[in-house]
């Protein structure tokens, strides 16, 4: 299979509609905060030098967050440069959550609105709003979707038993876990439904 045929074939299997959906919910909720807002924590950030910052990344077990800082550090971006970065990478994650979550229930739910309504209350959830106050929220919404895609593969390993797909979980479940262990209790609660 080509490059072109591949390509044809990821186009055909996404729902173009649902992640427009999905994108506007994100910015419904969220899209006021693309203006430059400071947490205690941002200002730590800005604040202290690319060692302390990675170094309490890694103390943390946070080796993405750690490796992002360093590589913008590394870039010398500006502080709105890299608030804007992330905010980008928290939207784009959290529409690509929801649109995965939603297509894992549409397969048991197969009412387009209530698997809509229902993705969208698993993941989009008042617990998620500290997330977003966060500098590095791009990276801590990452860890959802990292979670959410761990929970399709282990669904499809429930159905065929492959161990690729099991595979797959735990590489996605170590990423996430290096993002921010606060959010992968989402893959646990989750992933005992369907077990």
């Amino acid at each position: 299979m080509n490059y072109s045929e591949k390509l044809k074939k990821l186009k055909n299997n996404i729902n173009f509609k649902k992640l427009s959906i999905f994108f506007i919910i994100s910015i419904v909720f969220f899209g006021v905060l693309v203006n430059m807002e400071y947490a205690t924590d941002t200002y730590t950030v800005f604040s202290s030098s690319a060692k302390t910052n990675v170094l309490h990344f890694l103390g943390s077990g946070r080796f993405v967050t750690a490796f992002a800082t360093l590589m913008i550090r590394i870039l010398n971006l500006g502080e709105y440069a890299i608030y804007l970065l992330s905010f980008i990478l928290s939207i784009l994650s959290l529409t690509f959550s929801l649109y995965e979550m939603e297509q894992i229930i549409h397969k048991d739910i197969k009412s387009d609105k209530i698997s809509i309504i229902l993705s969208t209350l698993i993941i989009l959830n008042v617990f998620i709003i500290e997330l977003f106050m966060f500098i590095e929220k791009g990276i801590l919404i990452l860890s959802i979707l990292l979670s959410v895609l761990a929970l399709k593969y282990f669904i499809k390993y429930l159905e065929t038993k492959r161990k690729k797909n099991i595979a797959l979980v735990l590489v996605l479940m170590f990423l996430a876990n290096g993002c921010y262990q606060g959010t992968v209790g989402i893959f646990i609660a989750l992933v005992t439904v369907y077990i």
